[in-house]
């Protein structure tokens, strides 16, 4: 029974202390954040964008939100920034319809859609919308690839009308501008990245940035203004869209941890969010999606304790099953030794222990077998005589009392009647 107990309790400790060991490593993992795509709020890396999001809610007034939900589901505020940080360049020419809807509706009525692109390598083929492109040449389903069969960008769990013909929209051709890639690695210094050169003096704002992307914009509607250029390219333009505003930028940097610390421009992050107090960054369209399951809502509503409890009551509920608590009574010790071949009669003068006192066997037996005197003939001087040892035993004191001794004699008595 000891050395049970011991497994149990070494085998709860080993498995105590390996959950415990998950539980950091899978910490240290969602701590950096490095699971997720590049420029998502919930990497804490220089590659990440926590640092500007936290910096915006501790700005009075401010109030920066996550977007886990798709753009057409979202609430319309018109006093809103929008920020799609890290996009991938073919975002731009496939964009989802009922999200574009949305969000021009809302920059239409005030609110402000500030866009920024990876720096990636040169975009091969362009997946236009199904309008445009023969079956052939359309990728799997859920899937925007680029020339080299990468996957870009999922949309699998989008829910959308499979019927429809125009599921994507080409927001370059609608808004007037492309974007187009330019590989000049001899104007890169040693680091790798190029020199921006603010070319407005509309706003106050930086006179020069380092550059991280080769991709430019091609300006198509004249409604467009250049704020950056590289070059002679221009990397970060503005247009005012109805009320509202619409600002793309070519590269992210500017908005990463990184340059935080090391490259930071306050005065351009100010002039990109504006004067709206209301500041949502998008996570969707890096294929970061809300999924509505039960460990989501553990985690929404902090039920990590009460799942901790029950696995621990669990597991002293296997605990008290594989052995017991309580030391074994050492009276019926002999009783639990062949415990699993015990009979019936067993059972019964078990029963007959648990309710009976010792010192008042011979008088409850009396009192039995005198229920069935009416059926057997006795005559009455033995009668007297059984009554008159019940009697003495039923007088002497219960430490003095000798059950098996008056027991013997009433037996001898009816034994004499037997053999008359």
């Amino acid at each position: 029974m000891k050395n049970n107990k011991l497994f149990v309790i070494l085998f709860l400790i080993t498995a105590g202390a390996f959950f415990v060991g998950v539980l950091n490593l899978f910490q240290i993992r969602f701590q950096s954040g490095d699971i997720y795509p590049v420029y998502s709020l919930l990497r804490s890396d220089p590659l990440g964008t926590k640092v500007i999001f936290a910096g915006l809610n501790h700005i009075r007034g401010v109030s920066a939100i996550r977007n886990y939900h798709p753009l057409h589901k979202i609430r319309h505020d018109p006093e809103t920034t929008y920020l799609f940080l890290g996009m991938h360049t073919m975002n731009l020419n496939t964009f989802i319809k009922k999200d574009s809807e949305k969000i021009e509706s809302m920059v239409n009525d005030g609110g402000r859609l500030v866009m920024t692109f990876l720096p990636g390598r040169k975009p091969g083929r362009q997946y236009l919308t199904k309008k445009e492109e023969s079956c052939d040449t359309i990728p799997d389903k859920g899937q925007v690839t680029d020339g080299d069969n990468e996957k870009i960008h999922d949309t699998s769990n989008t829910d959308h009308d499979k019927d429809e013909p125009e599921f994507y929209v080409d927001l370059s051709k609608q808004w007037g501008v492309a974007l187009e890639f330019h590989d000049s690695a001899s104007a890169s210094n040693e680091s790798g990245y190029r020199e921006s050169h603010l070319i407005t003096d509309r706003y106050n704002l930086p006179g020069t940035m380092s550059w991280h992307s080769h991709h430019y914009f091609r300006i198509v509607d004249n409604e467009w203004n250049e704020i950056y250029a590289v070059d002679g390219r221009p990397v970060l333009i503005e247009r005012d869209y109805g009320q509202g505003k619409i600002i793309l930028s070519t590269d992210t940097y500017f908005a990463s941890n990184e340059a935080m610390l090391k490259e930071r421009h306050p005065d351009l992050l100010s002039w990109i969010i504006g004067e709206n107090r209301r500041v949502l960054f998008d996570e969707t369209h890096l294929g970061i999606v809300e999924q509505p399951n039960l460990a989501a809502l553990l985690r929404k509503y902090r039920m990590h304790g009460l799942f901790a409890g029950l696995l621990f009551l669990a597991a002293l509920f296997i605990w008290k099953n594989s052995s017991s608590f309580i030391p074994p009574d050492k009276s019926h010790a002999e009783d639990n030794v062949q415990e699993s071949s015990k009979d019936y009669l067993s059972g019964l003068v078990n029963l007959l222990r648990r309710n009976i006192k010792v010192g008042d066997i011979v008088d409850v037996c009396f009192r039995e077998w005198s229920k069935t005197l009416g059926r057997q003939s006795h005559t009455p001087n033995n009668l007297q005589q059984i009554k008159k040892i019940v009697e003495q035993e039923k007088k002497t004191p219960v430490n003095q009392r000798d059950s098996l001794k008056s027991y013997e004699s009433i037996r001898h008595i009816l034994d004499k009647r037997r053999y008359l």
